[in-house]
């Protein structure tokens, strides 16, 4: 029995992929880099803010194993994390139907919680700008637990909601969402497939089943 769900933020429950290609080519233009494309962007997410730049910078040819290349990661992450959390909101919205779907899970007594890979203060804003109060536990990236596909911080929101791992579903757009819910052992894996990636790269890493639709995630609990 589903007691709890996890989510993933972008790709499954907010559209922010435009939001992250302008914050981050807006830092690249500064540095004279060409900025990335819409379909690079939803291939480079996933990951944290450091493995985005990584992987934009080196499809520019830049050597990012290079000590220079390493401190020009680490400054365009840092102006990349800074204007991001400068206005976070811009060109975000939750995907069509996603707000019905959490309703009613939340109608159902069911256990709500987001895990990202984005910024903590950056995953709490959004959260409660577009969802209110209805999650339980809303956790990012922090320094205290290693990013996903690492089970830490998925564990933890199992053992704070008092709920085993088997009896939880988690919902997530891409290849490192489908490997955190395997590693945590989570009782069902769901792929979604409005998101970033697509229905062979969920499959490939794990996901029980893929939805097509918002509207099919209360049905995924049963």
């Amino acid at each position: 029995m589903t007691e709890l769900c996890i989510f993933d933020l972008d790709g499954t429950l907010l559209d922010t992929v435009e939001s992250i290609r302008y914050n981050l080519n807006t830092v690249l233009s500064r540095y004279g880099i060409e900025g990335i494309t819409k379909e690079e962007t939803k291939v480079f997410v996933g990951n944290g803010a450091r493995k985005l730049v990584y992987r934009s910078l080196a499809s520019r040819g830049i050597d990012t194993g290079s000590e220079e290349g390493e401190m020009l990661c680490d400054r365009i992450t840092k102006k990349y994390n800074a204007l991001y959390d400068s206005d976070p909101f811009y060109l975000t919205e939750p995907y069509c139907g996603i707000k019905d779907a959490i309703k009613e899970l939340y109608l159902r007594g069911i256990k709500l919680a987001v895990l990202s890979n984005k910024p903590d203060p950056t995953v709490k804003q959004l959260i409660a700008k577009h969802f209110g109060g209805v999650f339980d536990i809303v956790l990012g990236a922090t320094d205290k637990m290693k990013l996903k596909p690492d089970p830490e911080s998925a564990l933890y929101i199992c053992e704070s909601l008092g709920v085993s791992p088997e009896n939880t579903a988690y919902f997530g757009d891409t290849g490192t969402d489908m490997r955190t819910a395997k590693n945590y052992g989570a009782g069902k894996t769901v792929g979604v497939l409005w998101g970033f990636r697509g229905k062979d790269e969920l499959l490939e890493n794990g996901a029980d089943t893929v939805i097509c639709d918002p509207y099919y995630i209360p049905g995924s609990t049963d």
